[in-house]
């Protein structure tokens, strides 16, 4: 009987012995997965952290043209509007001449009427004078 208790105990003793070794087992195997999953994890990491920094570098150069392209837009428009001043000057500058020139021929035509008037009065004393010779 007592052969019996200790085989007994003997065989649930190997089998708790089996059953830790098989749970020591699953636990390295389950720490294995997690190193490689960690590892997996950090190269993503680095990749992820490589694809970030060249984002925010494309990203800076992105706004560095934009504020390039907005200062040419202010340049164009500064230019713009100087050209267009100019050209106001210029239309004020012809508009004027157009004026005085008008008021040129006015004063030519009124000249001239007035030349006409005094070659018919000319002619007309010539015609007399030859009359009365």
């Amino acid at each position: 009987r007592l052969a019996d208790k200790v085989s007994s105990s003997r065989r649930a003793a190997a089998q708790r012995e089996r059953s830790h070794a098989s749970v020591v087992s699953e636990l390295r195997d389950w720490l294995a997965e997690a190193e490689a999953r960690s590892s997996d994890l950090e190269a993503q990491g680095g990749q992820v952290s490589s694809e970030l920094a060249l984002k925010a570098r494309q990203a800076g150069e992105l706004e560095q043209r934009a504020l390039r392209a907005e200062r040419r837009a202010e340049q164009d428009a500064a230019d713009f509007a100087g050209a267009r001043a100019q050209h106001e000057d210029e239309r004020r500058r012809l508009a004027a001449q157009v004026r005085d020139s008008e008021e040129l021929v006015q004063r030519l035509e009124g000249g001239l009427r007035a030349l006409e008037a005094a070659n018919a009065q000319a002619e007309e004393r010539l015609r007399a004078a030859d009359d009365e010779a």
